[in-house]
């Protein structure tokens, strides 16, 4: 009887055994430092941010968020320092991609998130809300952009574009709402018989302004200057009144004056042409009226 006992006692221990066995402890998940990730997916050009959200045992000295536009390469330059905004902290930050260069409605931007810790070391996020997933670098790097977050920027257009009544200048466009301490291109497009000597943009900032004969760019020196349209850049400019060109708040006005043999042309923002004949021989002169009514002249307020 005893031998019996000891026989099942034996058999229950081994089956014990089996079943310990065979249970199995799933590993533990890796921690994600990034708990979210919050943007519009459709962004307004003047308002396009990204909240990251996060929790690490380790400093995180760098947030950054790396770019593409439409679809192009990565490029280490390509990138918005979060560490640099007022709002970052051991937690949170909310970067600001607003006025990055080559985005205007219609843009597509592909990113992700890239976290470097106290040691040096670096994780790479995407994801929206709470869905938030790590990759790799290579694929944080790599050629397939549908891999990272994605935006579709929207919102008014804020491009002006004057359709001249008269030649030599048919066109006309710039931004009446370029971001401050970006470019601010004026394309000027014409066409004439008679070569085009000088292609110029006269300009002044403020709310009262006034001709003034050094306020100018000369985009006949510009190396996009050709005998069919020129693209002058205003940004960096500083009036002889000491407003600057590309500084938030500047109201800047400004009129564009091509040169031929035979005449100077003034162009309004109504499409309007002003002639000056005397430099041909003619008797026509309307410059000095146009230049002294600044209320024909373009204007753009810099955000």
């Amino acid at each position: 009887m005893k031998k019996f006992i000891y026989t099942i006692a034996a058999a229950s221990m081994m089956f014990t055994s089996c079943v310990k066995d065979e249970i199995y402890t799933p590993p533990k998940a890796e921690e994600m430092v990034v708990s979210k990730i919050e943007y519009s997916e459709t962004p307004d050009l003047s308002d396009i941010k990204v909240k990251v959200e996060y929790e690490s045992a380790k400093e995180i000295t760098e947030a950054r968020i790396y770019y593409r536009i439409d679809g192009e390469a990565y490029t280490k330059d390509n990138k918005v320092k979060g560490e640099d905004e007022a709002s970052f902290t051991q937690s949170d930050v909310t970067i600001d991609l607003t006025g990055i260069d080559g985005v205007q409605i219609g843009t597509e931007i592909s990113f992700y998130v890239r976290l470097t810790y106290v040691d040096a070391t670096e994780e790479f996020f995407v994801g929206k809300s709470s869905n938030i997933d790590k990759i790799t670098e290579d694929v944080a790097k790599g050629d397939d952009v549908t891999a990272l977050n994605q935006m579709e920027v929207g919102g008014t257009s804020t491009i002006v574009e004057v359709t001249p009544t008269e030649g030599p200048v048919t066109k006309i466009t710039f931004d009446g709402k370029p971001a401050a301490g970006g470019d601010i291109i004026v394309n000027v497009e014409y066409t004439s018989t008679d070569e085009i000597t000088e292609a110029r943009l006269y300009y002044d900032v403020g709310d009262a302004p006034e001709y003034v004969k050094d306020n100018k760019v000369k985009g006949e020196k510009d190396d996009s200057f050709t005998q069919s349209g020129v693209s002058i850049n205003l940004a960096g400019k500083v009036a002889v009144n000491g407003g600057a060109t590309d500084a938030s708040g500047s109201k800047v006005s400004f009129y564009i004056r091509i040169s031929t043999a035979k005449a100077e042309y003034y162009y309004a923002n109504d499409g309007t042409m002003h002639i000056d004949e005397t430099p041909g021989g003619g008797t026509k002169d309307e410059s000095d009226a146009f230049k002294s009514d600044s209320t024909l002249w373009n204007v753009y307020n810099v955000q």
